[in-house]
């Protein structure tokens, strides 16, 4: 199996995986806030690897870059879920709230950008892949904000499960650890942007997030996470 194939099966069963568990966790209780923001957050993971993975195998350089368009939606608004999904789950309120809406303007802003050659500037191929982003002035910005989104999410995840006790401490060490291990598996899609590939990790890397989204499930399930 090439690797452009391996990215293919690894994206495909990320949508799959992801896209399931959403549909999953929203009828379980979809009058539930937490329920609903959870669900957006996966199916933003789903979007943007489902989108992934027709982007890198498109067949010409038009299609390439509506797609690649596409799937910059999920991309953009992945982290600003993680972070509202995480203050709905630990009850954050008060002036970090101020956070949530500031985020959605400014992924508004991005997803304005992302018709445009400021966000994307062009697709061409790139090592294994068929097409992959040439980035423009603003995706600089934009990676910025999409790692400090995270970082901040994590933080306050992880920081809620270290001073936990009893059942809520098992609810969110599942959740917690495994998310940061996905994150650090998915982070590198972003490296062939510019110009980055690390063997192994990639593809492989993105086969953690499958990982968590299935341990994802089993909390789910077992103790009760949502």
């Amino acid at each position: 199996m090439n690797t452009l194939t391996q990215y293919v099966v690894a994206l495909t069963l990320t949508a799959i995986s992801t896209g399931a568990i959403a549909i999953f966790v929203y009828f379980r209780d979809k009058g539930k806030k937490l329920n609903q923001r959870f669900t957006l957050y996966f199916l933003s993971i789903a979007w943007w690897s489902i989108g992934e993975a027709f982007a890198i195998s498109a067949p010409t350089n038009a299609k390439g870059l509506l797609l690649w368009r596409i799937n910059q939606i999920g991309v953009i608004f992945i982290p600003i879920f993680f972070v509202h999904f995480v203050f709905t789950l630990l009850e954050i309120k008060g002036k970090k709230y101020k956070l949530i809406p500031i985020s959605y303007f400014i992924g508004g802003i991005f997803l304005v950008l992302d018709s445009t050659s400021l966000f994307v500037l062009e697709v061409v191929p790139k090592f294994s892949f068929n097409y992959f982003i040439n980035p423009g002035r603003f995706y600089y910005l934009f990676i910025a904000c999409w790692a400090a989104w995270v970082c901040y999410g994590l933080f306050e995840l992880l920081r809620a499960h270290l001073v936990s006790s009893g059942a809520k401490r098992t609810q969110l060490k599942y959740f917690a650890w495994s998310m940061l291990f996905a994150y650090i598996g998915g982070a590198p899609n972003f490296l062939p942007t510019f110009g980055i590939e690390i063997p192994i990790l990639m593809p492989f890397g993105t086969y953690v997030i499958p990982i968590h989204a299935l341990i994802t499930a089993y909390a789910i399930i077992k103790y009760r996470l949502m």
